[in-house]
């Protein structure tokens, strides 16, 4: 594969950046309504908090708070990106790629892959660094050796609309929890010393 060098892609319509943005934020409406429906057995229908279920509402609102910290590290991660393109062509936005698979030569239409990248170069160098494009690859055609050959005439800025893709860009970008710094075990407390015999008794023999 030799494709061209493309060193930024046309800003998003408006429109496909809305379209853009939504998707991001609907994975995050979402589970916030299942955490409003795990706190809700424990508020009374004015929204209060039953108090003979501060506890167990204490322990669930803390497990949600931990969910909703992930998926806001990667919504931040993901939105920061998609805004900037706005103002800077060059930032990595959605750009699909098509691949010519095994079934090429009897006529089957290309995969296609959409990642955040700025252009066709980056896209392919981008995308055959993911587990998702090698995952594929082995299931669909086992026996290449080789980067599958690009369908230049399908590939380009944008999501497709009208075809099924295979979108990894979420593999573009690690989990909030490879981020955050691996703090090793403390030791275990030394244990305590041996209690010191009661004074002022003399041993007998």
């Amino acid at each position: 594969m030799s494709p061209s060098r493309t060193s930024s892609s046309p800003p998003y319509t408006a429109a496909e950046l809305a379209r853009q943005i939504g998707e991001l934020l609907a994975p995050a409406v979402a589970l916030q309504r299942e955490h409003q429906a795990r706190l809700a057995p424990y508020r009374n229908t004015a929204g209060e908090v039953l108090d003979a279920f501060r506890a167990e509402y204490d322990d669930t609102r803390l497990e949600t708070a931990l969910e909703a910290s992930d998926v806001l590290d990667t919504l931040v991660e993901r939105l920061h990106p998609l805004v900037q393109t706005a103002i800077d062509p060059t930032v990595p936005r959605a750009f699909t790629l098509a691949l010519n698979g095994p079934g090429h030569d009897d006529g089957e239409a290309p995969h296609l892959f959409v990642v955040d990248a700025t252009g066709l170069d980056d896209a392919h160098q981008r995308l055959t660094a993911l587990p998702g494009y090698h995952a594929w690859v082995h299931a669909h055609s086992p026996l290449t050796t080789h980067d599958l050959d690009v369908a230049r005439a399908v590939s380009g800025p944008g999501v497709p609309h009208t075809r099924p893709y295979d979108d990894l860009r979420h593999q573009q970008y690690p989990p909030p929890s490879a981020h955050r710094e691996h703090r090793p075990t403390p030791p275990s407390p030394l244990p305590a010393p041996p209690a010191t015999p009661p004074t002022g008794r003399t041993a007998t023999r």
